[in-house]
Parts: C-alpha cells; sequence; structure tokens
C-alpha cells in the first residue's frame, strides 16, 4: 500500500465504491446481493491509509473518518454512496430477513394464529413446505447480510441500529460494538501516556547537568 500513491487510493477506493453502489439493488436487471465482508474490508482499508495520508494519523476507522475524508475529497462522493446503500439495505433487510411465519409461531405456540396456521397445516399440506422455504430463506438472508450489520457497527454509522431487527436479533448490538470500541480507545490512550512518559524520561534522563552529575 505504501507504494500506492494517494491519486492511486481515491481511484481504487473510487472503484470498490461502483462495486457498492449494486449492492441491496433490488431491480429486474441485477441479481440482489448483500456487500461481501471482503468488499467493506477492502474499503475499510483505503479509508484507513487515505486518513493517514490526508490527516497524518492513523486511525481506528470510525464514521466520522469517512466524514472527514469526504470534505476533502467530495467529487468521491464516499458518505453519499454509503448512506444511499444503507438506505437500501434498512428496506431489504425488513422485507427479506423479519421473522419468519414459522418463527411466529414458535414464539407464540399457544397464540390463536398459530392455532389457525396449524389447521392450515392439515388442510393445505403444500402450506407448510411453502412456509419452511420462506424460513430457510430469511435465515439465509440473515447470514449474508450479517457482514454489512457487523461493518456498520464498528465503524458507528448511525444508520447501524436500524438494520438491526429486534424480533430475531438483539436490540443490544450495536451497545456491544460501542463498548468494544471505548476499551480500544481507553486502551490506545494508555498506550500514548507510556509511551509519552517514557520520551520524558529519556529526555530528563539526557539533559547535560544529569549526564555530568553521573560522571562527578
Amino acid at each position: 500500500m505504501q507504494a500506492i500513491s494517494r491519486e492511486e487510493m481515491f481511484k481504487r477506493l473510487n472503484f470498490l465504491l461502483q462495486l457498492l453502489a449494486y449492492c441491496c439493488y433490488e431491480d429486474g436487471e441485477f441479481v440482489f446481493v448483500w456487500p461481501s465482508g471482503s468488499l467493506l474490508g477492502s474499503i475499510n482499508v483505503f479509508v484507513a491509509f487515505l486518513i493517514e495520508l490526508e490527516l497524518k494519523r492513523r486511525p481506528f476507522v470510525q464514521w466520522k473518518h469517512f466524514e472527514a475524508l469526504d470534505k476533502r475529497r467530495r467529487s468521491l462522493r464516499l458518505v453519499p454512496r454509503i448512506n444511499s446503500m444503507v438506505k437500501r439495505a434498512i428496506e431489504r433487510r425488513k422485507e427479506k430477513c423479519s421473522e419468519s411465519s414459522l418463527e411466529k409461531a414458535l414464539r407464540r405456540p399457544d397464540s390463536l394464529n398459530t392455532q389457525i396456521l396449524l389447521r392450515d397445516f392439515m388442510e393445505q399440506p403444500g402450506k407448510f413446505v411453502d412456509l419452511l422455504n420462506d424460513h430457510d430463506s430469511r435465515i439465509m438472508e440473515r447470514h449474508e447480510s450479517r457482514p454489512l450489520l457487523d461493518w456498520l457497527c464498528n465503524i458507528h454509522h448511525p444508520g447501524a441500529k436500524n438494520l438491526i431487527l429486534p424480533d430475531v436479533e438483539s436490540v443490544r448490538l450495536v451497545g456491544a460494538f460501542a463498548r468494544v470500541y471505548h476499551l480500544e480507545k481507553v486502551s490506545r490512550k494508555r498506550l500514548k501516556n507510556r509511551e509519552r512518559q517514557r520520551r520524558y524520561r529519556q529526555r530528563k534522563n539526557s539533559l547535560p547537568e544529569k549526564r555530568y552529575r553521573r560522571t562527578h
């Protein structure tokens, strides 16, 4: 990465964002796909390197770094492109990953709706097969969409909480990522303080009067 120029990094990031534009897109001409973990991870890598070049620091990549990079290179449209994809993902996740009819029945086995559903299974044998296929499809969609949810939680995107489906996922997921980030932030701060103290002691021990006292 160090051998790649800044402009080449922007070009490659732009290409990744073009791929992202085809994700979570519902259209007869395109096969629906969720963004892969490798695509999202590659975007993180380029954002981290560009932030280091632009702001002279190596960050633990957060959404505020995406916003800072977007302000420096408006033509990239980094934030609008990601936000557009997130907006599509929120709708598609509600549609494709929400609680299945079988899960609702298992959660409320004594409800009137569950009793009616069981009666329908007896009268329409094919209905259970259809609902089972729908259930399996929703489980698969949740699995394939999870890298996106994890990524948005990791970078603290404000829309991450809207992707969580309370009926099938823990609403504390975002909070868990926030706590992990806080612990990592505290750990990095402690390391910086120790490094600062070490450099201070080295400078103090290298002062002329110190060296003079030691030699006499």
